[in-house]
């Protein structure tokens, strides 16, 4: 596996909060981008490098309902399965 940049890593700051505000409203955009952890292209464990922070999600939440539809996760998911790597 190679440790590659994501597509959008250095996008700039306002087309990041564009994106974002596209995702809180759950627009056609918003639901095809996803919000990443910038993480150091050097670190020696690849799959910590960009992991997504944030992704639409329309399944109603256990506990919210649809009133959020930005979930965090990625990370979470990578920090929990480390030892799978």
């Amino acid at each position: 596996m190679e440790g590659i940049e994501s597509k959008h890593r250095n996008r700039a700051v306002e087309e990041s909060l564009a994106v974002w505000k596209e995702m809180v409203a759950d627009t056609p955009i918003g639901l095809a981008n996803c919000m990443r952890f910038k993480i150091s292209m050097s670190n020696l464990n690849k799959a910590m490098r960009d992991p997504v922070a944030y992704r639409c999600n329309l399944i109603p939440h256990i506990r919210t309902g649809t009133k959020y539809k930005v979930r965090l996760l990625g990370i979470c998911t990578a920090l929990l399965h480390h030892d799978c790597w």
